[in-house]
């Protein structure tokens, strides 16, 4: 029967013990204790310290990589403030995966908002010209839940039938063509 010892690991941000380990398990540490304290910039330093120490190779990009999309995810930290610890801590060649990472993270918020935008629009001009063609009193909580669900594609189709609706039901309506 193998003999282990277990060791038991604080994550949370009170914890003054260090973590142990391969570099590999201190950052997977440091990255669970960082998302219990979201706002701590000191973390973000403690894991990029760890990051400096792993080589240069595709390996460790990867987990430079890896570790960068965990943290814009968990962590609470201004994009800005990530960058210039990155700029002062890391090698050239992880501060150019962080920087590129953070290049796609930002254009693709901005996409993702963009898009946000652009069907909360339809959804609130389609309510309004419900509530003109059909009166107020149809947009009962039914109806603005379907348009808040409802694709661009469904939108456009509802809003090409208010033209010559004679119910609002005749909107909405699965078997009718556009």
């Amino acid at each position: 029967m193998p003999d282990f010892d277990i060791a038991f690991q604080d994550f949370s941000p009170e914890a003054d013990t260090d973590i142990k380990g391969t570099i590999e398990l201190r950052l997977l540490g440091s990255c669970l204790r960082a998302k219990n304290d979201p706002q701590s910039v000191a973390r973000v330093l403690d894991i990029f310290r760890l990051l400096h120490a792993l080589g240069d190779d595709a390996c460790s990009l990867e987990w430079v990589a890896t570790i960068y999309r965990y943290m814009a995810g968990t962590m609470d930290i201004e994009a800005e403030v990530v960058q210039n610890i990155a700029q002062k801590t890391l090698s050239t060649s992880k501060r150019d995966t962080v920087m590129t990472l953070a290049e796609r993270l930002h254009h693709k918020g901005l996409m993702e908002g963009r898009q946000e935008g652009l069907l909360e629009g339809q959804q609130k001009v389609l309510q309004r010209l419900l509530a003109k063609r059909f009166g107020d009193s149809v947009l009962d909580i039914r109806v603005q839940e379907r348009l808040r669900a409802a694709s661009p594609e469904k939108l456009d189709t509802w809003a090409e039938r208010i033209l010559d609706a004679a119910t609002i039901d005749d909107v909405f309506n699965e078997s009718r063509t556009a």
